[in-house]
């Protein structure tokens, strides 16, 4: 009988400090997570990092970009691209890395990299 009241009290005492932090009302949450509120204005940038060549594709809203280079790139996709695919190739059979980042503001979205010869990367996001 004992151990059931002990049980009963900390049951209520759990009721209490939900209902005293508010988690049972979810239109009593006024903050956003950090930066949301202005992402939707910054722009969208593909970050290509490369010490070899690569070649690939940019695929948005806006279309398709086909892509080559050596080296770092960055490509400007606008402040709404939509859903956002970019897959990048390496030309290169040594183990340099390749990363591709898909970047808002000053946010880091999507990220992806490789160091196998040859190989591609492949990232993306729904904006």
């Amino acid at each position: 009988m004992h151990t059931k009241k002990i049980i009963i009290g900390i049951f209520t005492l759990l009721v209490l400090a939900i209902f005293v932090s508010g988690c049972t009302n979810p239109g009593n949450n006024t903050t956003q997570p950090a930066n949301t509120s202005n992402q939707s204005n910054s722009s969208v940038t593909v970050q290509i990092n490369s010490t070899g060549s690569w070649n690939g594709d940019i695929a948005s809203t806006h279309g398709d970009q086909i892509v080559n280079g050596t080296g770092n790139a960055s490509y400007n996709l606008g402040t709404n691209p939509g859903n956002v695919v970019v897959t990048i190739t390496k030309n290169t059979t040594n183990t340099s890395n390749l990363t591709v980042q898909i970047i808002q503001g000053l946010n880091i979205i999507a990220k992806g990299s490789t160091s196998t010869a040859n190989g591609t990367v492949k990232v993306s996001h729904r904006f």
